[in-house]
Parts: C-alpha cells; structure tokens; sequence
C-alpha cells in the first residue's frame, strides 16, 4: 500500500492539468474519491509548509499563472 501511495503522489505531482479526477483515478487504478482525498492531502500539507514560511499559496499560485 505504502509504494502504491507513493506512486499516486507522484503522479499527481507530475503534469497532471487538464487531467480529470477520472482520468488521474483510471491511470492509477483507484477510486476518484482517493483522489480527491489525495488532493485535499497535498494541499493542506502545501498551506502549512509555505504558512510556516509567512508565504500564501494564493501568491504562489499567482506567481505560477504569471510564468506560464
């Protein structure tokens, strides 16, 4: 289970826009609940760890569109 976590992970750190939760599910043959769960986990976990660093993802997330 612990592999197959780290495998999904890494997935949806990849390129994964404009990929539906269907789609990201199918490719790792789990639910799409999973990984909505997923990502609620990796975003929580993005909140704290710029929080702790007095950055808002909101300015990341600006930053990001401005680069692409």
């Amino acid at each position: 289970m612990r592999k197959r976590a780290y495998s999904g992970e890494k997935l949806l750190a990849q390129e994964t826009d404009g990929m539906t939760r269907a789609e990201i599910a199918a490719a790792l043959n789990i639910s799409t609940e999973r990984v909505r769960q997923i990502e609620k986990t990796a975003l929580r976990k993005m909140r704290e760890a710029f929080a702790a660093r007095g950055v808002s993802i909101t300015d990341v997330l600006e930053v990001r569109r401005c680069l692409m």
